[in-house]
């Protein structure tokens, strides 16, 4: 079984924790990245993520997985962007059919949880088969064992 971890991380700690199951799972990871960036500054980016919501803008991703038929599971990581995924999450789900896939989600936030975001995943990527994702607040991103818990949890580690 072959697994790969998808992140897009904004301030650096979805990448933390994508680079934690990474090392635990052994999984191969891809980084989001999007052909026109989000802004570094946090008012302006608040300020593109609301106007892109609100016509239902999906920014180009500079690359894709190109051999997407070799993994089995897929963890997709997000930080939390109003109450729901990083709109770089649904340009990746617009780019890549997930049919058959098992993904596996999680999020990083400041404290106000993972709101509507798995949800909201599993809306934009119907043919895949999501289990239960991992929400975590910006103090319990370096809980290793935490993390490891929840993988034996869903079953992707023994």
């Amino acid at each position: 079984m072959q697994n790969l971890v998808v992140y897009y991380s904004w301030s650096g700690d979805t990448k933390f924790v994508a680079n934690l199951i990474k090392e635990i799972t052994g999984a191969d990871i891809f980084e989001i990245e999007l052909v026109e960036p989000f802004s570094a500054d946090y008012k302006t980016v608040a300020q593109e993520y609301r106007e892109d919501n609100r016509i239902g803008k999906i920014r180009k991703l500079k690359k894709t997985v190109e051999n997407l038929s070799s993994y089995d599971v897929i963890f997709i990581g997000t930080p939390i962007w109003g109450n729901t995924r990083a709109l770089p999450i649904k340009s990746f789900l617009h780019e890549h059919n997930l049919f058959g896939k098992t993904v596996v989600p999680f999020a990083t936030h400041a404290g106000g949880g993972a709101g509507t975001c798995f949800n909201d995943m599993k809306k934009e990527a119907p043919q895949a088969h999501f289990v239960e994702g991992l929400s975590l607040s910006s103090n319990q991103i370096r809980n290793k064992a935490g993390i490891e818990n929840w993988l034996l949890k869903i079953d992707v580690i023994k």
